[in-house]
């Protein structure tokens, strides 16, 4: 153990002297904005830290003053583990200089590396975290043994649906193995080459401390409960692999600060239960690579359910993101190219037999390499608390379901899918008849409380698929009316989530037939299904009680379920308000609404613009200052669809607030924009909201708004 601290202490003077060398190079320029791209948390681990904004290089040296202090604490203290910690932290936060000045030098991100992780990239990872599609984050320092085992390694991860980021090297590292072992990387497939820099680590921890700050509502400075939430909260290791030298032992040992324990194949000690980590397994070492990241799931108390589903190709969430380009395929169904449907109704216990496939279609060895065919996708399901409400929520997850399979891609729904196999699942002997195998494996895994009976046919010949189409069109016309039809008034239970409360402790989503979650993914069927398939889970009925406030969206019992789950911390919800008493944020949401006193409006933007906004802030920017479970007046988040909804603020006028949007969220939305505005009596307002185009200032769009006529002028004052 003393030679791993050694090291350790060993490469936090480097990573030291090397920070006070560039910052000394940096004060020549002492108003130089210093900044890592998309983020509102400056230098992020810093700023965790000591609570210090980095904008410019004059502020690098108080936060050298810092870190010298703290290795002053180190270097002081007993060589204990508890030393190699706060000298590792030390590296981490010199490192953190180190890349920033890089990013102003554009010497990073370099060509096929991510490098900085941006804040509307790790939004997007924290639905995933919470949905489940990723089971924890894991870091890989160090190198393989070989070029095989890392593959085995990376495939490992992949199979257990972890997010994996890749310290890098000069020479490549893990990441170059990977090269050479044909596997793929990138955001898509869950494996994250950072960089080849020294200070590649320091991007994996400055995204968990965002994540402190974000979701769990911490605040800058206050490193003690940063630290605390990242343990309990972030599901995080790190694989130390091979002979570490002394930069990667000072990281390593600056990692278990943030309660992520290690996992070694190499040669260090062991440490057990000296409270670094949640479970006690501080430090472990497994020389069996195939054993090393159950090892590491084991350490870090993460459960993965991996479903077995019986098909030669591998199967996980890691897989989900996979693209297969016109070279890449075997066969490709739909897409424009052929006809092609999927659809899933409900039967009566006797109608259908279980887990019985019915091929009516060639097999994939028997089609022309290259080629579009029609397919046609029949799952028919049956069981005691099955209703007909639930078929559209399951039918959705089709499309998750096959895209986990390597070398299966599938796109879009209903009559409109575009779905293609590889040639290398060809090669591993995939069948057409195991995307039925699938689905039958899946529904029952995940909707046992409600599916007794799958059967599944699939289609090939087109007259076959045509019928299926037309009788396919009139269920989804049922269902959308049924849907389009439901009111808030109509109902006298609304559903709550608050799976976000894994990252917002205090944020409780009320999701009504009118207002969908914040995530976009969740509607008040959905809820209600959830409810059906899983009393105790994250999804539950909310009774309405007695109105309070029928204009503004408030009722007695909702009041008093907001105020139990929220820890006590919201008192009060209006549902239909977006200045008095709004829904909470947690940061996961699709969009934000934020009010413009100038235009006496509102503008909305999603997470897909990166751009400014009139507002002063960019979407990050933005959503930084909302979530977090935040009650905060004249701003929100919400689903993008929310923007349509009859009840979208209409306490304070609804859609006719809204002034800009980004040109591509209009474009979305602009067939139901056109809608609700004619419901409205404003036939011509889609053509009077401002975009992009227009300005990204407030002063900028007035003079189009006041042209347009806009009815945001005529409405009572939102302030």
């Amino acid at each position: 153990m003393f030679e791993l601290i050694q090291l350790a202490i060993e490469g936090s003077k480097k990573f030291i002297s090397l920070g006070e060398g560039e910052v000394l190079l940096a004060r020549k320029d002492s108003e130089g904005l210093i900044q890592f791209p998309d983020t509102a948390y400056f230098l992020p681990l810093i700023f965790a830290l000591w609570g210090v904004e980095i904008k410019r290089n004059k502020d690098l040296s108080r936060a050298m003053h810092e870190i010298n202090k703290l290795w002053t604490e180190a270097e002081s203290s007993p060589l204990t583990l508890k030393k190699g910690l706060k000298a590792g932290l030390a590296a981490l936060a010199a490192a953190e200089i180190l890349s920033a000045l890089d990013y102003e030098k554009k010497k990073e991100p370099l060509p096929n590396w991510v490098g900085f992780i941006p804040d509307s990239t790790f939004r997007a990872l924290g639905v995933q975290l919470v949905d489940g599609s990723i089971s924890g984050l894991a870091l890989i320092i160090g190198q393989a043994r070989d070029d095989a085992a890392a593959s085995t390694i990376a495939r490992s991860l992949q199979e257990r649906n972890i997010l994996t980021f890749l310290a890098g090297k000069e020479s490549g590292g893990f990441t170059k193995q990977l090269e050479k072992a044909d596997v793929k990387m990138g955001l898509d497939t869950h494996l994250i080459p950072l960089s080849n820099k020294i200070y590649t680590p320091v991007y994996f921890f400055n995204l968990m401390v965002r994540v402190a700050l974000t979701f769990g509502g911490q605040k800058g400075g206050t490193f003690d409960k940063i630290f605390s939430y990242c343990r309990e909260k972030i599901p995080a290791f790190i694989l130390s692999l091979g002979k570490l030298n002394a930069e990667d032992s000072a990281f390593v040992l600056g990692g278990l600060n943030f309660g992520t324990p290690i996992i070694s194949e190499g040669d260090i000690p062991e440490v057990k239960g000296q409270g670094f980590t949640l479970y006690g397994d501080d430090i472990i070492v497994e020389k069996d690579i195939t054993r090393l990241v159950p090892r590491a799931l084991e350490a870090r108390g993460i459960k993965v359910k991996i479903t077995k589903v019986p098909i030669p190709v591998a199967y996980s969430g890691a897989f989900a993101g996979e693209r297969i380009r016109k070279e890449e395929m075997s066969v490709e169904f739909g897409g424009g190219r052929s006809r092609a449907v999927e659809l899933l109704i409900k039967k009566e216990m006797d109608e259908i037999e279980d887990g019985k496939i019915i091929m009516k279609t060639k097999e994939i060895d028997e089609l022309v390499e290259g080629k579009a065919y029609p397919l046609g996708i029949l799952v028919e399901v049956a069981g005691r608390k099955m209703q007909k409400d639930f078929e559209p929520i399951i039918e959705r997850q089709l499309h998750t379901f096959y895209n986990e399979a390597l070398g299966i891609w599938h796109i879009s729904s209903r009559d409109t899918i575009w779905m293609r196999i590889s040639k290398k699942a060809k090669e591993a002997s995939f069948k057409i008849k195991d995307l039925a195998e699938i689905l039958l494996c899946r529904i029952h895994g995940e909707y046992d409380a409600i599916v007794d009976k799958v059967q599944i046919t699939i289609l090939g010949d087109k007259e076959e698929i045509d019928e299926l189409i037309s009788r396919a069109r009139l269920i989804y016309l049922e269902r959308d009316e049924r849907l389009a039809g439901m009111k808030d008034e109509d109902v006298d239970v609304f559903y709550s989530c608050l799976l976000c409360q894994s990252f917002a402790p205090d944020h409780v989503c009320i999701i009504t037939p009118e207002r969908p979650g914040l995530c976009g993914a969740f509607s008040w069927l959905d809820g209600k299904a959830s409810y059906e398939i899983n009393p105790v889970g994250g999804n539950e009925p909310v009774k309405k009680g007695k109105t309070i406030d029928e204009k503004a969206g408030q009722w007695e019992e909702v009041n008093r379920y907001v105020k139990e789950k929220s820890h006590g911390r919201v008192e009060k919800l209006n549902l239909y308000s977006l200045m008095e008493n709004p829904l909470t944020s947690c940061g996961c949401f699709e969009a934000v609404v934020a009010v413009l006193p100038e235009t006496n409006g509102v503008m909305v933007v999603d997470r897909e613009h990166s751009g400014m906004t009139p507002c002063g802030m960019p979407f990050s920017t933005l959503a930084g200052s909302v979530g977090g479970g935040q009650q905060t007046p004249g701003f929100m988040g919400i689903g993008r669809k929310y923007v349509t909804s009859p009840k979208f603020m209409s306490n304070e006028g609804g859609l006719l607030r809204v002034v800009w949007l980004p040109k591509q969220l209009k474009e979305f939305l602009k067939e139901s924009l056109i809608k609700r505005a004619e419901a409205v009596g404003q036939p011509d307002f889609f053509e009077m909201i401002a975009d992009e185009t227009v300005g990204v200032t407030v002063e900028k769009i007035i003079p189009f708004l006041k042209k347009k006529g806009h009815p945001a002028f005529k409405l009572p004052p939102l302030l």
